[in-house]
Parts: C-alpha cells; sequence; structure tokens
C-alpha cells in the first residue's frame, strides 16, 4: 500500500474511504466515496457493466449510464454553489 495509508479493518465494495495526504497543510483526511452509479435512482445497477461482450449496444448502454450518472454530479454540485 501506500506509505502511511491507515490499515482498514475490513473493505466493502459499496462503502469505502479514499484517503489522501493534503502536502499543502500536512493533514490527512479520509473522504467517503460512492460508486458512480449509486447517482442514478432510476436503475438498480451499482457496477458498470463491462461492454466488450456487448459490442456495439454495450458499450452504447455503459456510455449512457455513466453520461447520466456524471450530469446528475454536475446538477447536485450546481445546486450546492
Amino acid at each position: 500500500g501506500y506509505k502511511g495509508a491507515p490499515k482498514f479493518p475490513s473493505f466493502n465494495l459499496y462503502e469505502t474511504l479514499l484517503y489522501f495526504y493534503n502536502t499543502s497543510n500536512n493533514k490527512k483526511y479520509l473522504i467517503p466515496v460512492e460508486l458512480i452509479l449509486k447517482q442514478l435512482e432510476s436503475t438498480e445497477i451499482l457496477s458498470v457493466p463491462d461492454p466488450y461482450y456487448g459490442g456495439d449496444q454495450g458499450f452504447e448502454h455503459v456510455y449512457q449510464l455513466l453520461d447520466k450518472a456524471c450530469q446528475q454530479i454536475i446538477d447536485n454540485i450546481k445546486t450546492q454553489l
């Protein structure tokens, strides 16, 4: 692992933490991270599917999922400004 990274007792695929070190103020931060598809209320898919096996439609499907999720993130940020 990374030098100085904390040891976590367990790893949960859907609710994990991102650890980083801010060199400007010598502080360490733990930030909650979510899977990108959790941004979509209209899907029960949590993991981005592998588009390789779906041919052109598989790639288009993954693109549409990620595009919608990214737009939702942008909209959420805009409401906080």
